[in-house]
């Protein structure tokens, strides 16, 4: 995950340069992907690309299938549902992680993965909508148990746009 999050934030600059350096990719693959990145620079579709193909170069295809269902349940569209269980390992090994939160309230597990400091602050998150649940809203403090489990038996927390911790239930 952090070898595919280095390569995806690449400048802009020297992304081209990467393509043709680091991938096997054919000149007019690479062609292909900077004439889309040049029309839409903000979709960083060239750095999505580099990210891919090195890090398929370096672990394999499976993993970095992996990395990106990964990243687009953080940072994108992927539904908490499609996740598979090979990626809820890669989630373990680079988030905050609560064990035996079956029983214990949104609250106090925010607070047990650093989310939070304190009750009061993750009670404030929860009622100002900062806080997600499986990447739904919450409005109140909920007590989780295997119902919330949609990750295979873990749950996934988000405060604000960019902190995550997964919840084993």
């Amino acid at each position: 995950y952090k070898f595919y999050q280095f390569w995806l934030n690449v400048d802009d600059e020297g992304v081209e340069d990467y393509l043709k350096i680091y991938t096997e990719l054919t000149k007019n693959n690479i062609d292909e992907i900077m004439s889309e990145f040049q029309n839409n620079p903000s979709e960083r579709s060239a750095q999505k690309a580099l990210a891919y193909e090195v890090t398929k170069i370096v672990h394999g295809a499976d993993k970095a299938d992996s990395v990106v269902r990964v990243t687009q349940l953080l940072f994108g569209s992927q539904n908490v549902s499609e996740i598979k269980s090979t990626d809820i390992a890669l989630l373990a090994d680079e988030l905050p992680f609560v064990t035996d939160g079956s029983g214990k309230s949104v609250i106090q597990c925010m607070v047990e993965a650093e989310l939070t400091q304190s009750n009061g602050e993750s009670r404030r998150l929860i009622q100002q909508g900062g806080i997600k649940l499986n990447n739904q809203k919450l409005t109140d403090d909920v007590v989780l148990n295997k119902d919330h489990g949609e990750l295979d038996g873990y749950a996934l927390l988000q405060k604000g746009k960019n902190k995550f911790a997964l919840i084993q239930l």
